[in-house]
């Protein structure tokens, strides 16, 4: 991820004008928390089992996370994110200390390498993988997750911007955020074309691709959720 984006992360989580989760972690147009859960719901397929360890790479605030909490209460979650400020205020502010203390500050693909193998039943992205420039970090970033989900768990890398759809997806960008694609603002998302997504079955790992059903999401007909089943050792 740029530097750039980085610190416009930063300056979001402390910004205390926002007064939703999901707002503090990036997702300022998404006013309507029902709309919010309904897109985390979706994302998800019901995917979560009683007493799951969940871990998001990218964790911003913890919205992602403590929405499925909300639906699934003896879940245990932990992240890592590249924003400083997200992280402190998830640890002084949203969380208790012993639930905090899972979460830490980190930058793909490099910050996964303090967790250990097969530690997590699920571990998830979410409108990550678009600041990841390169794709060989890309692919690294991939492969790290993989290698701390369980054998039989599943990695879920959402609203992977679809490399089809560069031209709309840059338009709307533009409107949302000023200086994005500019020399001095914002650098231009990353793109994937579905296609780039086949290398993860190599191993035995299946792997499934589809776009959330959730109507009023405006992103859902160019960005994707990717779905990697772990095989079982």
């Amino acid at each position: 991820m740029k530097t750039q984006w980085i610190d416009l992360f930063n300056e979001i989580a402390e910004d205390r004008k926002h007064i939703h989760l999901h707002q503090m972690s990036g997702w300022k147009d998404i006013e309507d928390i029902a709309l919010w859960e309904d897109y985390v719901a979706d994302v998800i397929q019901g995917q979560i089992q009683p007493k799951d360890r969940i871990f998001e790479a990218g964790c911003g605030c913890g919205c992602f996370l403590l929405t499925i909490k909300k639906f699934y209460p003896d879940i245990t979650v932990a992240g890592i994110d590249a924003a400083v400020s997200a992280i402190q205020r998830i640890q002084k502010e949203i969380l208790p200390e012993k639930e905090a203390r899972y979460f830490k500050v980190g930058i793909l693909p490099d910050g996964l390498n303090q967790e250990p193998s097969a530690s997590y039943n699920i571990v998830l992205s979410n409108s990550v993988f678009q600041y990841i420039q390169k794709k060989e970090d890309a692919e690294k970033s991939v492969q790290e997750m993989i290698r701390i989900t369980k054998p039989g768990g599943k990695i879920i890398i959402a609203d992977v911007v679809d490399e089809a759809f560069r031209s709309i997806n840059e338009e709307k960008m533009r409107a949302l955020w000023d200086g994005y694609g500019e020399e001095q603002g914002y650098p231009c998302h990353a793109y994937y074309a579905k296609e780039w997504w086949n290398r993860f079955q190599t191993e035995g790992n299946s792997l499934f691709i589809r776009h959330v059903d959730v109507e009023k999401y405006w992103r859902r007909k160019y960005r994707y959720v990717v779905y990697i089943d772990k095989q079982i050792a």
